[in-house]
């Protein structure tokens, strides 16, 4: 793994021949203040579109509603703020479409899903909902919210599940409810409790997360590729991304660095 003050960002060549700004934060998804970079950044290239790791509803609604999107990040102190909310603010001060490129909610419930499916179906439920319940844990904690209002996160994904997730899922949290899911994911990991669990959080928060998302991985880095390459083909974007993400394309020789556009 390469260090993340080591992974490159600036202009791509992708493997369409088309070319496209790929940046990242520097300090993860949650820069803080330090995420002001990415607005500097995007002035100087000025993009017709900003792409953001942002889940859509589906793949035909990319394009995402610039004033509630600049609302909800310029409202947000910069010291919370995340690199997603720099780049939307960044691509409102230059006119710049913002684009959702992340797998869409549906796909991306059913790929996590599909992952665990081939060890059992009750262990897939348990696993899809205790990913997603992870990275909102990891989030809140990462804002600062700690202790963590549990009632209020699980009735947020539970709201995202009822909606998006595949039908089996939806179907046992009606009956048993998204915490008693995750409680049993938890017994199953060996945890006691929520708090002996956000304990462990807070000590191996980012890789619980990239392992837990591991299986469904590929798939999804197919499909975030796509929709860059999509975009450079129609203009001239500026990525924000997780350095990972460019580690991973990277290796795949999917983009070289490459002279301005």
């Amino acid at each position: 793994m390469i260090k993340m003050d080591l992974i490159p960002k600036g202009w791509f060549e992708l493997k369409n021949g088309y070319k496209a700004y790929i940046t990242h934060s520097g300090y993860g998804h949650f820069p803080g203040e330090k995420g002001e970079a990415i607005i500097e950044e995007i002035e100087k290239v000025m993009p017709t579109y900003v792409l953001i790791e942002y889940h859509p509803e589906d793949d035909k609604n990319l394009n995402l509603d610039y004033n509630y999107f600049y609302s909800f990040a310029f409202k947000k102190p910069p010291e919370k703020r995340t690199d997603s909310m720099w780049a939307i603010l960044a691509g409102y001060k230059v006119g710049a479409k913002l684009i959702a490129f992340d797998v869409p909610r549906k796909k991306f419930h059913e790929n996590i899903y599909k992952s665990f499916l081939k060890y059992s179906k009750r262990f897939a439920i348990i696993s899809t909902i205790a990913t997603t319940m992870i990275y909102e844990f990891r989030n809140r904690l990462k804002t600062g919210e700690n202790p963590i209002n549990y009632n209020e996160a699980f009735k947020i994904r539970e709201k995202e599940f009822l909606n998006f997730a595949p039908e089996p899922i939806k179907r046992a949290i009606k009956k048993e409810g998204v915490k008693n899911l995750f409680k049993e994911w938890m017994q199953f990991e060996g945890f006691s409790s929520l708090e002996e669990f956000i304990s462990f959080l807070l000590q191996y928060g980012n890789n619980l997360g990239y392992f837990m998302l591991y299986p469904s991985s590929k798939a999804r880095e197919k499909y975030i590729f796509k929709v860059v390459s999509k975009f450079a083909k129609k203009g001239k974007p500026a990525v924000v991304i997780g350095s990972r993400h460019i580690e991973t394309w990277l290796k795949n020789n999917w983009i070289k660095l490459c002279d301005d556009k």
